[in-house]
């Protein structure tokens, strides 16, 4: 919901940057005007899509404090949102230290139209940005389902290890019968057979742990 946000403040930044520059193209060109862009706040402007309304907003001072007629209010109308109005005038509060007029010294001139350029290029970036990101967790996802995949191999291993421990103990059992029919003589593997249908009784419950702690962590 953020992405969709962000991406909807940038469209909105460059229509209202175009409508600014349709209005008043003909009084930059009479006077001349020429904007200063500090290469800070303009490197910011290329990478962080979130002043990208920001930088709109210092446009819109920017006219304002050469007495243009254009009314701040019909500019907010365009938003037609009151807290991005409320946002507008703390915008432009906050840009007014990067913003320097040209009566001092002569500076690049920036039109309009190539700062709309500046924002639909740094819409691209953002979008590029996103792809990455999204790549990125596909590659995430990816990984897991091959560790689940793993973790299912080494639940068919401890299946059939327990399936062995059933059989040795199922044979330890047969022994011990056979053990007891042969008396005095069978005493020795009547021992033995117990001590194997004991070890085939821990190679199960240690497979049911193994399967257990797997399972938990998938």
């Amino acid at each position: 919901m953020a992405i969709v946000v962000l991406i909807f403040f940038l469209v909105i930044g460059s229509a209202l940057g175009y409508h600014i520059y349709q209005r008043r193209k003909n009084s930059i060109l009479e006077d001349r005007l020429t904007m200063d862009l500090d290469e800070t706040t303009a490197k910011q402007v290329l990478f962080l899509p979130t002043q990208c309304q920001e930088e709109v907003e210092g446009l819109i001072e920017k006219f304002t404090s050469m007495e243009s007629n254009l009314d701040l209010n019909e500019l907010k109308s365009l938003v037609d949102n009151n807290a991005n109005a409320d946002r507008l005038s703390n915008a432009i509060k906050g840009l007014k230290q990067h913003i320097v007029l040209p009566e001092v010294q002569e500076l690049r001139e920036l039109s309009v139209e190539a700062y709309v350029v500046e924002i639909e290029g740094t819409m691209r970036d953002y979008v590029k940005v996103i792809v990455n990101a999204s790549q990125q967790g596909h590659d995430a996802v990816s990984k897991t389902e091959e560790l689940l995949k793993q973790i299912d191999s080494i639940f068919s291993l401890v299946d059939g290890l327990r399936h062995i421990a059933d059989q040795t103990g199922l044979l330890a059992l047969n022994a011990a019968i056979e053990a007891a029919k042969s008396g005095n003589v069978g005493r020795t593997y009547s021992y033995m057979a117990k001590e194997v249908q004991r070890l085939s009784a821990q190679s199960e419950n240690f497979g049911g742990d193994i399967k257990t702690e797997m399972q938990k962590a998938k």
